[in-house]
């Protein structure tokens, strides 16, 4: 579900995400669906960080935060699909 082959990190499939508390898998949702309609309405193809709700903000910084179920020493700043959208948002 969220797994981006062919970037660097730790894919959080189906069975990772589970593993998750609830508020994080509610994070992930949050985030994954901003980011998805950011892409669409976004009229240069940039995302922007200050286009961000502040519920969007929370929900990342959670996810950044929290480590990834199965790996340890890992946290959601270690997740391909993290590595790959803090690179591509711009301020």
């Amino acid at each position: 579900m969220y797994m981006n082959v062919g970037h660097p990190g730790i894919a959080i499939l189906d069975e990772i995400h589970k593993k998750y508390p609830k508020n994080v898998q509610k994070a992930w949702e949050i985030l994954n669906s901003w980011v998805k309609k950011a892409q669409v309405d976004s009229e240069d193809g940039y995302i922007k960080r200050s286009d961000m709700p502040k519920d969007v903000r929370e929900a990342m910084q959670l996810i950044l935060d929290t480590p990834i179920p199965g790996y340890e020493g890992a946290t959601g700043k270690d997740s391909c699909y993290m590595i790959k959208l803090c690179s591509a948002l711009i301020d």
